[in-house]
């Protein structure tokens, strides 16, 4: 499945839980979009697009074997650079 347009997270949350969107098709969605905007928006301090997405293959993985780790399986968030994160710079 192509995302044309960001699900919304109760679009996209239960869509996960039913096979039918993998959290990978929206982190893909969502780097494209950093990508593409943020020259110009500088929103980001670091994007781990790799690890961003290893976590959404494994998270799509437990999906499918119908394991669900809560409301925001599988659906991408950022995380404020004034929050401390191991390896990151804040």
């Amino acid at each position: 499945m192509a995302i044309e347009k960001l699900p919304s997270v109760h679009e996209a949350a239960p869509a996960i839980m039913s096979g039918s969107l993998h959290p990978r098709e929206l982190v893909d969605f969502c780097l494209a979009r950093i990508n593409q905007f943020d020259d110009r928006l500088r929103a980001w301090v670091l994007v781990d697009a790799d690890g961003a997405r290893r976590e959404a293959d494994r998270l799509g993985e437990l999906a499918r074997r119908g394991e669900w780790l809560g409301p925001l399986h599988g659906i991408p968030i950022g995380i404020k650079d004034i929050v401390d994160v191991r390896g990151w710079p804040t």
